[in-house]
């Protein structure tokens, strides 16, 4: 076997596909990418240098109107698949069955309850629990119901990342990991609202406009909370999110009126029926 000179370099290609979405004028807008696969391959690069190995890396952009082929571009946002949409242990509710056996001529107690992307972080993503969640609670007389705001199952989880619209639905959260929530007695009077505005919920699920985190500090507020609605950004993301809002409620204490719970837990089972 002939003994061969020179110098042997692995190159590793990462093959991503760039997403896009519609913009003024007919433009297109880059959002993120997603990693596809990642290929290797050995190549010779001479015969005059015996030095070994070594290692080269490239990007490769199925669309190369941004970037071009092999070629970072700038302000990359590469993103992983199902990020955005955790329907495990939940289940689409109807709201008008699941509010039923509240009596609305009672007080009741309501909680938001946040699980942060990152517990006890402002971050708006990790790897730990994605973007994290915002739901809310209701309780009166062995009566317990958990409800949070999302988009159909069937949307696409990437373009719902992005910021586009999807019809929403309700689910239940029961036995859901949170890291921090609070708690607040609410009137009858706050409860008939609170029940016809998740009977009439808003029907369009934007995670820049009207996502998860909104429908929680909205009917928060409604029981008189006082949650802030701050809005933090990223570079594909400007909305209200559970990481914020959670850090926000631990900044709260408990007085005579609310009750701020900052120990993780899961939320309760949905408990009692009726006729």
């Amino acid at each position: 076997m002939d003994r061969i000179l020179g110098k042997l370099t692995l190159v590793t290609i990462e093959h991503y596909t760039d997403w896009f979405k519609s913009g003024p004028g007919g433009s297109w807008i880059y959002t993120h990418s997603t990693l596809n696969y990642v290929s290797h391959e050995y190549v010779y690069v001479g015969e005059e240098n015996n030095s070994g190995l070594q290692e080269t890396y490239f990007h490769d952009h199925i669309s190369p109107s941004h970037g071009g082929s092999y070629n970072n571009h700038e302000n990359e946002v590469v993103l992983e698949e199902n990020i955005y949409l955790d329907l495990s242990n939940t289940s689409k509710i109807n709201p008008t069955e699941e509010l039923k056996c509240f009596d609305l001529t009672k007080n009741a107690k309501l909680t938001v309850y946040v699980q942060q992307p990152k517990e006890n972080t402002s971050e708006i993503y990790s790897s730990q629990n994605g973007p994290g969640h915002a739901f809310i609670g209701l309780e009166q007389n062995g009566i317990v119901r958990q409800i949070g705001f999302y988009p159909i199952s069937s949307a696409n989880e990437i373009f719902v990342g992005v910021g586009i619209d999807y019809n929403s639905e309700l689910r239940d959260n029961n036995n859901y990991l949170y890291h921090v929530s609070i708690s607040k007695d609410i009137t009858s009077s706050q409860l008939t609202s609170i029940s016809n505005y998740i009977k009439n919920f808003p029907k369009t699920y934007n995670v820049n406009n009207f996502a998860c985190t909104d429908f929680a500090i909205k009917i928060g507020n409604m029981g008189g909370m006082g949650l802030p609605s701050t809005s933090v950004s990223s570079l594909t993301f400007k909305g209200r999110s559970p990481g914020q809002l959670g850090q926000e409620i631990r900044a709260m204490n408990s007085d005579g009126i609310k009750t701020i719970n900052k120990i993780k837990n899961n939320s309760p089972n949905k408990e009692g029926t009726c006729n």
